[in-house]
């Protein structure tokens, strides 16, 4: 599981910080580019589950949480 963590606000569980930062992953494989991820701009938390991998599978999860 591929997750971000925004320390800056760690304490804050109710920050809107991470859905207003406009972060993206880029996931590429053997071939490039696979897929990219948008921070989700609505909720709140300062976790972004961003997606699992098993194998060469990738799930999408691209949600927030506290």
């Amino acid at each position: 599981t591929y997750w971000v963590k925004d320390f800056t606000n760690r304490d804050n569980t109710n920050s809107t910080a991470l859905s207003r930062s406009g972060a993206r992953v880029s996931v590429y494989n053997s071939e490039g580019l696979a897929k990219v991820y948008y921070v989700p701009t609505s909720g709140s938390g300062t976790r972004w589950n961003v997606f699992t991998l098993n194998g060469e599978t990738i799930t999408d999860v691209n949600t927030l949480a506290p």
